[in-house]
C-alpha cells in the first residue's frame, strides 16, 4: 500500500490532468490489510475510535476501539498476521467512542459510553486514573499536540470538559478544571401558546436533557483555544479557555461561530 500510495501522490502533481476517480481506482488495500473488530464473545462488533501513536518508535501503532469497550494495539508494520496485534484488553464496560494518545507518550485516554474517560499505561496495560464528570456519553477526546497533561473532551450531554492530570484526585477520580455547558444548545422553537421554561445555566451546571445538544467532536488548536462540532445545530464553534463561560445566566457565547453552508432537511 505504502508503495502505491506514493504512486499516487506522483500521478496527481500539478501537470496532472487524470481525473481523480482514477487515482482514486489505482489505490488498493489487499485482502490481508482488513481487519475486523471483534468483542468478548468472538462475533464482530463496529470500531469507533482510532488513532495513530505519536512516541518515538511508536508511529506504526495504531489503537483502535470497539462497541464493546475494547481497545486493541495494531502493529502496522507486522510481516504477518499473527503478530498484527501486539496488545488488548476491555478498557470499559460500555462502548469506546473515541481516543487520544497522550502526545510523545506510551498512554492512551478512552472516552466511552459509561460517562467517563481513562487514563491509561498502554505497555503495562494500566489503569492510571479516572475521569467523572460528564452525565452521559462522552463521544470525543483530544490533546494539543504540545501539551501532556491537558486534554478535552465532548459528550451528549452538550458539556465541553477539560482535564487537568497534574491535578489531585478527588474521591479517587480527576475533576474537570474547566467546563463549557450547553455548548451546542439551539434555540427552543416551542410556539407562545406552549411555553416551556427552561432552567438557566447556573455555574457550569448542565442544561436539562430536553436542551442538551450533543457535542459530536472537539479538538484542543493551542493552549487557550478550543474548536467544537454539535450535533444539531450544524454549527463548528472557537472557544477561548481565557474567558468564563460559567459567569452569566445564559448560553455561553463562542469566540467565533461557523455555520454550515448549505441547507438540510434532517433534524439530526
Amino acid at each position: 500500500c505504502p508503495v502505491r500510495l506514493r504512486s499516487v501522490c506522483l500521478l496527481a502533481g500539478p501537470s496532472s490532468q487524470l481525473p481523480l476517480q482514477h487515482l482514486l481506482d489505482s489505490y488498493r488495500c489487499g485482502r490481508e490489510d482488513d481487519h475486523l473488530s471483534y468483542g468478548e464473545t468472538g462475533m464482530p462488533v463496529p470500531p469507533f475510535g482510532c488513532a495513530f501513536s505519536a512516541a518515538p518508535n511508536l508511529e506504526h501503532v495504531l489503537a483502535v476501539a470497539n462497541e464493546e469497550g475494547f481497545v486493541r494495539l495494531y502493529d502496522t508494520e507486522a510481516q504477518t498476521t499473527s503478530k498484527l496485534i501486539f496488545k488488548e484488553w476491555q478498557a470499559h464496560s460500555n462502548a469506546v467512542f473515541d481516543l487520544a494518545w497522550v502526545p510523545g507518550e506510551h498512554r492512551i485516554v478512552t472516552a466511552s459510553g459509561d460517562q467517563t474517560a481513562k487514563v491509561w499505561d498502554v505497555r503495562a496495560g494500566e489503569l492510571l486514573g479516572i475521569c467523572k464528570g460528564h452525565q452521559c456519553s462522552l463521544k470525543s477526546v483530544a490533546f494539543s499536540r504540545f501539551e501532556k497533561a491537558v486534554f478535552c473532551t465532548g459528550g451528549r450531554d452538550g458539556n465541553i470538559m477539560v482535564w487537568d492530570t497534574r491535578c489531585n484526585k478527588k474521591d479517587g477520580f480527576y475533576r474537570q478544571v474547566n467546563q463549557i455547558s450547553g455548548a451546542h444548545n439551539v434555540v427552543d422553537k416551542q410556539t407562545p401558546s406552549k411555553p416551556k421554561k427552561k432552567r438557566q445555566n447556573l455555574r457550569g451546571l448542565a442544561p436539562l436533557v430536553d436542551f442538551q445538544q450533543s457535542v459530536t467532536v472537539v479538538l484542543l488548536q493551542d493552549e487557550h483555544t478550543i474548536i467544537s462540532a454539535g450535533a444539531v445545530d450544524g454549527v463548528i464553534k472557537v472557544w477561548d479557555l481565557r474567558k468564563n463561560y460559567a459567569t452569566y445566566r445564559q448560553d455561553p457565547v463562542p469566540f467565533r461561530s461557523l455555520c454550515y453552508p448549505g441547507t438540510s432537511t434532517r433534524k439530526l
